[in-house]
């Protein structure tokens, strides 16, 4: 999945490491201490996918979970709210505010 987000995540459930992966799908995560984690690949539109994975010896790190499929998501926006706020009626600034809210279908 290119430009999913990729998270790994402790046995705590706290992230230790997050990256994006490139136009082709492939990651690169450094400097991941040894031990027991979830690898999770998230991406807009798509359902989480999550594997566990052990890492012992850190320096030769290579994981390989080959193709992975993701499922698309059916959450969808009921819609958009944009609003525009005008600071000074002879300044530049502009400030504009996006507001979504998701339905599951």
């Amino acid at each position: 999945m290119s430009w999913a987000t990729i998270n790994i995540i402790s046995s705590t459930n706290a992230i230790v490491k997050t990256g994006i992966s490139d136009s082709t799908g492939i990651f690169t995560l450094s400097q991941i201490p040894s031990g027991t984690y979830k690898l999770e690949i998230v991406s807009i539109g798509y359902k989480a996918k999550t594997f566990a994975i052990s890492l012992q010896d850190t320096t030769k790190l290579h994981v390989d979970q080959g193709l992975v499929l993701l499922s698309p998501d059916t959450k969808q926006l009921k819609g958009v709210n944009i609003t525009k706020q005008q600071t000074n009626s002879h300044s530049r600034d502009r400030q504009a505010c996006v507001r979504s809210t998701s339905r599951s279908g």
